[in-house]
């Protein structure tokens, strides 16, 4: 049916997403990784086998994660191969990531006022419609008064820090706020989404600054819901067929158990027809319990 072909084709798309960011985004060769990978990756969720793709990344390939990142925290977009590759030499002449994160942030498609720039962060970059107003103070603050004593080196160290937050979360035990640990659980879910899909876009050749805006466009929350309410009504819908299936099976049975005690009546009247009454009460104390 059309539930069963969807989810098909979501399942498939989320697998060959996971796979060409494991062989192509970072360049892996693990064939028993890259099946473990595989295994992992569900209708609603690829985003765990992303996370243990990348978890043990080094070197250059961590390097690209790093950069993958900051086009995506900064500017909500993949990383266009020119400036990639800019940066990633950057990196290779020996400059840190805050540095990188901070030169990013002179440029002109940069958000310059520190509130702006972490409300784009939470509300554009993470799909998150209600960030909390102490959230927003927080790392604006902390980008105001970065570089003076006490505080963060340089800007670019508390991007660093807002990016290792928002991809590191787990949820605390016990959790004390449910709705605001499944808040951060999705920004989580969704940047990864995002940056594996920016990797994607440049490890593939994309050198469009337009295109790679229009990239991580579908990249959303109300995506992600998506797939996890699909599955979830896919749950529902094989509850249904199944309880369905019950009911067929017991009206099944129903139906021999009647079936079984006419037979064993017209045995009982056959048995009498020919005289057989001991044989006939029998077969009739037999059909009463059937």
């Amino acid at each position: 049916n059309d539930v069963e072909v969807r989810a098909a084709q979501a399942l498939f798309n989320n697998r060959v997403l996971v796979g060409t960011y494991y062989a192509v985004g970072l360049g892996g060769e693990d064939l028993n990784l890259a099946e473990t990978l595989h295994r992992q990756t569900t209708l609603n969720d690829p985003v765990t086998a992303i996370e243990v793709a990348q978890a043990g990344a080094t070197g250059t390939v961590a390097d690209s994660l790093a950069i993958a990142r900051l086009y995506a925290i900064l500017f909500n977009r993949a990383p266009e191969a020119e400036g990639f590759n800019y940066w990633m030499a950057a990196r290779n002449r020996g400059l840190s990531f805050d540095e990188i994160a901070t030169s990013m942030m002179s440029r002109s498609d940069y958000i310059g006022d520190s509130a702006a720039l972490v409300t784009h962060i939470y509300t554009d970059v993470l799909e998150n419609a209600t960030p909390s107003t102490a959230t927003i103070n927080r790392w604006a603050s902390a980008l105001d008064q970065a570089g003076q004593p006490g505080q963060a080196a340089s800007k670019g160290a508390v991007i660093a820090q807002l990016i290792n937050t928002i991809c590191t979360y787990t949820a605390p035990n016990p959790v004390t706020d449910a709705v605001a640990n499944a808040q951060a659980l999705q920004d989580r879910r969704v940047f990864t989404m995002k940056v594996a899909t920016g990797l994607n876009y440049v490890k593939l050749g994309g050198n469009s600054v337009a295109d790679a805006g229009k990239v991580l466009t579908a990249v959303t929350a109300e995506a992600l819901t998506a797939k996890i309410n699909f599955a979830q009504a896919q749950v529902t819908l094989t509850k249904v067929q199944l309880s369905a299936a019950q009911t067929a099976l017991a009206r099944t049975m129903s139906d021999l158990e009647a079936s079984a005690a006419q037979l064993a009546y017209a045995k009982a009247q056959a048995l009498a027809t020919t005289g057989d009454l001991t044989a006939a009460q029998k077969a009739v104390d037999d059909a009463k319990k059937a």
